[in-house]
């Protein structure tokens, strides 16, 4: 009598696979790895998304604290009226006010200017390095010292 194979299902077409041929041998190990690495993923996605429910119910936890706090003060339930409202407008003086426009104008201007201070920072950054790789007889051609070369490039970026 002639030993029959080990016969498995190949697990996407049901197929019948015979056991005793080396290339199906080879097809069977690479999907029993690629199990085992599905399973292995699957097992630290499952980890990390419980690690994420944790931290999400622990902010849960801040925000209900952070929502009792409000609630204890009353700061929901105040609602703006006409008369709250002018109240509130009364309350804010014109200097206060002017005060906030002031700051508000200046951080303003600091954003517009945003472009030209980043220009300004990368190109001291990039001089101190060529002042830095110059020899000492370049320096001395430009009426530099070494000594004060390196403490012009120990100044941080931000400072002329």
């Amino acid at each position: 009598m002639i030993a029959q194979a080990p016969q498995y299902r190949d697990r996407y077409l049901n197929d019948p696979i015979v056991a005793n041929d080396p290339a199906t041998r080879i097809a069977l190990d690479a999907q029993d790895h690629r199990g085992r690495c599905h399973r292995l993923l699957d097992t630290l996605f499952q980890a990390r998304l419980r690690s994420a429910q944790r931290e999400i119910a622990r902010h849960e936890d801040a925000i209900a604290l952070w929502r009792r706090r409000l609630a204890q003060r009353g700061a929901h339930l105040r609602t703006v009226t006409a008369g709250n409202a002018a109240a509130t407008d009364a309350a804010a003086s014109p200097a206060t006010v002017q005060a906030l426009e002031k700051f508000g104008r200046r951080i303003g201007a600091a954003f517009a200017n945003m472009p030209a201070i980043v220009a300004r920072c990368r190109r001291r950054i990039r001089l101190r390095g060529e002042l830095l790789a110059l020899t000492d007889n370049e320096l001395r051609d430009i009426r530099w010292t070494r000594a004060e070369a390196e403490a012009q490039a120990r100044k941080p970026f931000w400072r002329d």
